[in-house]
């Protein structure tokens, strides 16, 4: 008896610490491998991202979804002009959301690649998730409030472009193993 394919659920968890690879490099290694990227990242958050989602899509073979569909699956299909002009939204996902998208990003990166999260990535993403939590417990007017938010935003402006220059660094890795697995089999083949 055949087995039938089931179709795909609209929800799909991926365990990401299971994923068998490492990244190519470290968060605080980005300072060293891609300097001018991490640079440009600093300067313009949105626009790296948009570089690092383009190729991520090129290396996937994927089409652009709002937040390819890793946050707020049902509205990111309701979202015109995804498929009509794709550069324009994911520009503005980039701009409007600019944490979402790095991290749908982020995550495509990985799941493509099977690259498990680091220690350091799940401690920041945590100290995010704990300085939100009691910014949001405290009033406006408390000094809590005030320091929480001040220390997220510092650690959405140090580490959020150190994870764009990673992705960037693993696919340059990777399609520089692709190229280099390509010309071995070239060879093999003459």
């Amino acid at each position: 008896m055949a087995a039938q394919s089931q179709a795909p659920t609209a929800l799909v968890i991926t365990d990401r610490d299971a994923h068998p690879h490492k990244w190519a490099t470290g968060l605080v290694g980005t300072v060293c491998r891609e300097p001018c990227f991490l640079a440009l990242s600093c300067v313009c958050f949105p626009c790296s991202n948009v570089m690092v989602r383009r190729e991520a899509l090129k290396a996937s073979g994927a089409n652009y979804r709002c937040f390819q569909h890793h946050f707020l699956p049902c509205i990111g299909r309701c979202i015109p002009g995804q498929r009509v002009c794709p550069c324009c939204c994911m520009v503005l996902e980039a701009h409007c959301c600019p944490v979402l998208s790095s991290l749908a990003t982020r995550y495509m990166i990985q799941d493509k690649f099977m690259v498990k999260r680091t220690c350091m990535e799940r401690a920041c993403m945590r100290l995010l998730c704990l300085c939100s939590l009691i910014s949001c417990c405290c009033s406006k007017d408390s000094c809590w409030h005030e320091v929480t938010h001040a220390l997220s935003h510092c650690c959405l402006c140090f580490i959020l472009p150190c994870m764009n220059a990673q992705g960037y660094h693993q696919l340059k890795v990777e399609q520089r193993g692709a190229t280099t697995l390509n010309e071995a089999l070239l060879v093999v083949d003459e």
